[in-house]
């Protein structure tokens, strides 16, 4: 009986983070292309005929991930779950008015599996709305999802002032150049309370234009210092000098500075510390040998030349 067989060879996956124009936000930007069906007919003999490879669509997707609804803890744990040969899992994640979701429906274990990208909302000013579903490698599509992300977290592209939530010690530091907190908290001792206001007050400043602006801002500590001559009119709610400030010795003004003032949470960002971020079982999965990959069914393939396997 004459008829035809039919093979699917999995596509490839590329990944790419990047911070948005908007503080507090990340593209995501997806490619997946080269997957394609192998169909090969046979005569009623079973002589083979050409192999017709039929390419699947190629997609070029981006989609933005917020710093309010920070999802890249889910993102791991969904790495983690494929990675674990898990039959079906998904995650999705809150954008602040759109939605995206990845899901993934394994074929064979350590072999291929299907990966699906959904968004539905806004991007660059549009409304975009897409699904695409792609059969892919397995390892190569873990290893390019994860690595991509960790790529971007450890580069210099990268910075945690535009993303992440931190206390008033952390993101000090990072628009503090050549000096450090303790040096920092040294000046501030020795100041009056409102001197001292005026010179934190000059690195929030700072931190709030790195972190709208995106320029990566950082002065030595003198230059705060200059800068901390002018007097700050800040409401009580709003100041952050204490106003027992002026009766306090030198050890307690310390302590307030470094257990009070450099711990406060939520300056700049929402997002989780996304430089430490990682998953030791997912990088010893990668690193582990990768099954050789063949046809699940036996399915011949004519070769170029007119032989068969």
């Amino acid at each position: 009986m004459a008829g035809v067989f039919f093979d699917y060879t999995p596509g490839r996956i590329d990944a790419r983070f990047r911070h948005a124009s908007m503080s507090g936000m990340i593209v995501l930007r997806i490619r997946m292309s080269n997957a394609f069906m192998t169909t090969t007919e046979s005569d009623e003999n079973w002589k083979l005929g050409e192999s017709v490879n039929h390419y699947q669509r190629a997609v070029d997707e981006s989609m933005l991930i917020s710093s309010v609804f920070c999802p890249f803890r889910d993102y791991i744990r969904f790495l983690e779950a494929v990675v674990m040969q898990v039959q079906e899992c998904a995650f999705e994640w809150d954008a602040e008015g759109p939605e995206g979701r990845l899901e993934w429906c394994r074929r064979f274990i350590d072999d291929t599996g299907f990966l699906t990208i959904k968004w539905d909302g806004w991007f660059r000013g549009k409304n975009h709305t897409f699904s695409h579903r792609m059969m892919l490698n397995t390892r190569q599509m873990v290893r390019l999802l994860y690595s991509s992300f960790r790529r971007f977290v450890e580069s210099d592209e990268y910075d945690p002032i535009r993303y992440e939530s931190m206390n008033v010690g952390e993101a000090c530091l990072m628009v503090l150049s050549g000096s450090s907190l303790i040096e920092l908290a040294e000046v501030l001792v020795s100041l009056d309370s409102q001197r001292a206001e005026s010179l934190l007050y000059e690195f929030r400043k700072v931190v709030g234009n790195r972190h709208f602006d995106g320029g990566r801002l950082a002065y030595p500590l003198q230059h705060y210092i200059d800068r901390s001559y002018t007097p700050v009119e800040l409401d009580e709610i709003n100041a952050w000098i204490d106003q027992d400030w002026g009766g306090w010795q030198r050890e307690q003004r310390m302590t307030y500075i470094l257990d009070s003032i450099f711990k406060w949470k939520g300056i700049v960002g929402d997002g989780s510390n996304l430089r430490e971020l990682r998953s030791p079982l997912i990088e010893q999965w990668l690193i582990s040998p990768e099954p050789p990959r063949t046809s699940p069914f036996g399915i011949p393939h004519r070769g170029e030349d007119g032989t068969e396997p």
